[in-house]
C-alpha cells in the first residue's frame, strides 16, 4: 500500500479513538495519553526533538499525518504501529485492561479474538 493511504487510515483511527475515548477520558485526558504515545514513538516517527513531537500532538490527527510525510510505506506502517501500540498500552494502564479492551472491541468489533491479549502483552517503552 502507498504511504498516503496508510497515513489517511492512521488519521481515521486517531479520529475514531478520540471521538469515543474523549467521552470517558475527557479531551484533555485523551490528549495527554496521545502526547505520551507520540513521545514514546518519537524515534519511529523520526521527529527531530520534543518540540516537533509537541507540534504533532497539538495538531492531532493532522500532526500525525505531517509526522509521517516523506516516509515510505514500510516507515509509515512501522510508525503507525508504534504510536497506536503505545497509545493502547497506555490506555490499558490508565483505565485497566478489561475496560480498555472493551472500548477497543466496541470501536473494532471485527478484531480477532486474541487481539486484546497481544495488545496487553506489548511492553510500554
Amino acid at each position: 500500500m502507498r504511504p498516503d493511504p496508510l497515513a489517511a487510515a492512521g488519521e481515521r483511527v486517531y479520529l475514531r479513538l478520540r471521538a469515543r475515548l474523549a467521552t470517558l477520558l475527557g479531551a484533555a485526558g485523551f490528549d495527554a495519553l496521545w502526547a505520551r504515545a507520540i513521545h514514546l514513538a518519537q524515534p519511529t516517527l523520526r521527529l527531530a526533538d520534543d518540540t516537533a513531537a509537541e507540534e504533532a500532538v497539538r495538531a492531532g490527527a493532522y500532526g500525525l499525518r505531517a509526522a509521517l510525510r516523506g516516509q515510505d510505506s514500510a516507515g509509515v506502517q512501522q510508525a503507525l504501529t508504534a504510536v497506536f501500540a503505545s497509545f493502547i498500552s497506555l490506555l490499558y494502564t490508565f483505565i485497566g485492561e478489561d475496560l480498555g479492551a472493551r472500548f477497543i472491541r466496541q470501536l473494532w468489533p471485527d478484531l480477532p479474538p486474541d487481539a486484546e491479549e497481544s495488545c496487553a502483552e506489548e511492553p510500554t517503552p
